[in-house]
């Protein structure tokens, strides 16, 4: 009896961390597909900016803070479920900044290393840019879910 005990409580352990993989893999996903999404809302906010004239270096502070608002909105509201049932606050929206800008930190820093340490990354900088953005992009995604959508550590206090 005690050994299909255990055999019962490992299966149920094993169970929830698989479920806990899938929802895991499933909001890296749609993490990365709003990401996608935020890039070309920066693109074309940049694009807009820059046709009509703005300063370039002020051109790119607005993108960033529209493409970082529409991913937060949606993010919020279709990769971390949980906080949809809150509603946005200014609070969330300073964390998923910060950790936005902390990505985009890392992806410049790793782009800039990557390019100066010589070939192949200077000779295809583009390989360079990918590296960083992936680091960037694991990086956001673990903030986002542990520190600004964390369910557990919910700040949602105006449902």
């Amino acid at each position: 009896m005690g050994l299909s005990l255990k055999w019962l409580l490992a299966a149920q352990r094993y169970e929830r961390s698989n479920q806990a993989s899938k929802v895991i893999s499933t909001q890296f996903l749609r993490f990365a597909a709003v990401g996608a999404a935020g890039f070309f809302v920066d693109a074309a906010t940049l694009s807009v900016l820059l046709a009509t004239g703005v300063n370039v270096y002020i051109s790119r502070i607005f993108s960033f803070l529209c493409a970082v608002t529409f991913t937060w909105l949606y993010n919020r509201r279709y990769t971390f479920l949980s906080a949809a049932a809150c509603r946005p606050s200014v609070g969330e929206w300073g964390r998923f900044t910060l950790v936005s800008s902390s990505g985009g930190a890392v992806n410049m820093v790793l782009y800039v290393i990557l390019v100066s340490w010589g070939d192949p990354f200077a000779q295809f900088p583009i390989l360079a840019l990918a590296i960083g953005s992936a680091a960037g992009l694991c990086l956001n995604f673990l903030g986002s879910r542990l520190f600004v959508f964390n369910r557990k550590k919910s700040r949602c206090t105006n449902n």
